[in-house]
């Protein structure tokens, strides 16, 4: 009875070696195969036949390049991509730039048709890959998408900045999703974003993996000063330590997210660097802020430091912001497992609160489904991003 409830996933994959992309003879091929699917479902017993005649050809939500290194795994990331948490793309796209200079491209095809509990129709899953000469790669992108749905661009390719598949498909795209993280040049890859967001004026969004790692970081800080006793000692702040993950081996870095933590807060509270970056000190790096109105003002010392990881997400580890001796306080989320976040807050009364909440590190298959899900742009990641894009030194590389 399982069976005929749940008949399996069926797949056709095909491969070839070509001069130029036709998406006529792709949508062909597409067309064969799906026909060929549906014959081997309609063989089946009646309620695989049911199912297979109400099957729409796909999941009509966007479409989705991914933008790889000559050496990615396109198996692999295909997996990830069509089995995301809530999501699946309408069509996957593929491009695997090599540094080969014949112009060949290697092409792949693979659809899959995943039973849906019945009634519901089976999802149809179309991924199309494609190797070749990055210079290429671009212009074969466009005519294989989905037309009239959104085109979301995934570049996985740590040097993001200076991708010029990535570039050139910044005109055509609706979202560009990278992860910082892998970027050995933090200010390349932040004030890269900052370029993108301009030239693509109201057209285009951006997004960062190491922003939405930091969604939970920002709630929890944010509630320490829903109390208004403390309120006083953040606008009285005199240090933050802002504590990230150090370089792993995948070769990610929580650097980038312990930047854009300190974007948020200084864009959010005003606080000003007037020409000024980061600079090194015993343990790290540091930094003199300025807060309040000028005449007025008073010094935020600024501590940025790379530790060993908690979780496997190369993310922020740990946010403490301290008071002044006017309201002194201290507010710290610290990643405490790679499940629990832990906030300590010890006001002017003396009154220390520490509690636990669970708040797991997310994995790249759940950020993705995250980005996927983003069609709006975000204006606070915006502020944030501009802030942190100008605290890196220019050509300073990770430690």
């Amino acid at each position: 009875m399982t069976d005929l409830l749940q008949p399996p996933p069926l797949t056709r994959s095909e491969h070839w070696t070509s001069q130029q992309i036709s998406p006529n003879r792709i949508g062909r091929k597409l067309s064969d195969m799906w026909a060929d699917v549906a014959a081997e479902r309609r063989s089946g017993n009646r309620l695989s036949r049911a199912v297979a005649e109400s099957a729409s050809m796909r999941t009509q939500t966007l479409n989705l390049i991914v933008v790889t290194d000559g050496d990615a795994n396109h198996d692999d990331i295909a997996h990830l991509v069509t089995n995301l948490p809530d999501i699946t793309p309408s069509r996957v796209v593929l491009l695997g730039s090599n540094r080969e200079k014949h112009d060949s491209l290697e092409v792949g095809l693979h659809i899959e048709e995943r039973p849906n509990t019945p009634p519901h129709a089976p999802t149809r899953i179309e991924v199309i890959s494609v190797r070749g000469n990055g210079k290429r790669l671009a212009s074969v992108a466009n005519p294989l998408l989905v037309p009239e749905l959104p085109d979301f661009v995934w570049c996985t390719t740590p040097d993001f900045a200076h991708d010029p598949v990535l570039s050139e498909l910044a005109d055509q795209a609706d979202r560009i999703v990278v992860d910082s993280a892998h970027n050995p040049d933090p200010a390349s890859a932040l004030n890269y974003m900052v370029k993108l967001i301009d030239d693509g004026g109201t057209e285009l969004r951006v997004s960062d993996m190491a922003w939405t790692r930091l969604s939970s970081w920002r709630q929890m800080l944010a509630q320490f000063f829903d109390v208004p006793s403390n309120l006083e000692s953040l606008y009285a702040c005199e240090q933050v330590v802002i504590e990230c993950a150090r370089r792993d081996d995948q070769n990610r870095s929580g650097i980038t997210c312990g930047l854009l933590a300190a974007g948020w807060l200084a864009s959010c509270m005003g606080w000003r660097a007037p020409g000024e970056e980061l600079v090194r000190s015993r343990d790290g790096w540091k930094l003199t802020l300025r807060a309040g109105q000028k005449g007025s003002s008073h010094e935020v010392i600024l501590y940025l430091r790379e530790i060993d990881r908690v979780a496997p997400s190369p993310s922020v580890i740990s946010v403490t912001i301290t008071g002044g001796l006017d309201a002194p306080g201290t507010f710290s989320v610290r990643r405490t497992s790679p499940e629990t976040l832990t906030t300590i807050s010890e006001s002017a009364s003396g009154d220390r609160v520490e509690r636990t909440i669970y708040s797991a590190s997310r994995d790249e298959p759940r950020l993705l489904g995250i980005e996927l899900r983003q069609f709006d742009s975000d204006p606070v990641f915006e502020q944030s991003l501009r802030f942190a894009a100008n605290l890196w030194p220019e050509g300073e590389t990770r430690l």
